[in-house]
C-alpha cells in the first residue's frame, strides 16, 4: 500500500490492479443482486397479469349481464323510431290533403256565403225568416 502513495507510474498500475481485483469481487455480487431484483419484478408482473385476467373476466360477466337490458332498450329505441316515422308520414299526408282540398273548402264556404246573401235580400226576407224559424223548431 505504501507503494501506492508514491507518485510514480508503478503506483497507478498498482491502483488499477487493486481496483480491478475489487471490481472482480463486487461485480458478481451486484449481478446477483440485479438478478434477484429482476426476478422480484417478474414475479410482481406475473401477479399483476393474473389479477388483470381476473378483472377482465369479471368485467366480461358484468357486460353479459347488461346485454339483455341493453337489447331491450335497443328494441324500444327502434320502435320509437318507427312510430316517429309513421307519425311524420301521417302528419305530412294530412297536411298535403288539407292543402289540396283547401280550395274546395274555400269554394264551398263562399258558395254558402253567397247563398245566404242572396236569400237575405229584401224580396226573400220573409223566406229567410221562415226557414230559420223552421230550423229552430226542428
Amino acid at each position: 500500500m505504501l507503494e501506492c502513495l508514491r507518485g510514480d507510474r508503478m503506483s497507478a498500475d498498482l491502483f488499477l490492479s487493486t481496483l480491478g481485483r475489487i471490481a472482480g469481487y463486487v461485480l458478481p455480487v451486484l449481478g446477483v443482486i440485479a438478478l434477484v431484483y429482476l426476478i422480484l419484478m417478474l414475479k410482481q408482473l406475473i401477479q399483476t397479469l393474473r389479477d388483470l385476467s381476473k378483472t377482465l373476466e369479471t368485467a366480461e360477466r358484468q357486460v353479459q349481464k347488461l346485454d339483455a337490458p341493453l337489447s331491450t332498450v335497443e328494441d324500444l329505441s327502434h320502435t320509437v323510431d318507427e312510430v316517429h316515422h309513421k307519425t311524420k308520414d301521417v302528419v305530412t299526408s294530412a297536411v298535403k290533403n288539407v292543402s289540396t282540398y283547401t280550395s274546395e273548402i274555400v269554394n264551398k264556404v263562399s258558395n254558402k256565403v253567397n247563398k245566404s246573401t242572396e236569400e237575405s235580400t229584401p224580396s226573400n226576407m220573409s223566406n229567410v225568416v221562415e226557414s230559420t224559424t223552421n230550423e229552430e223548431e226542428a
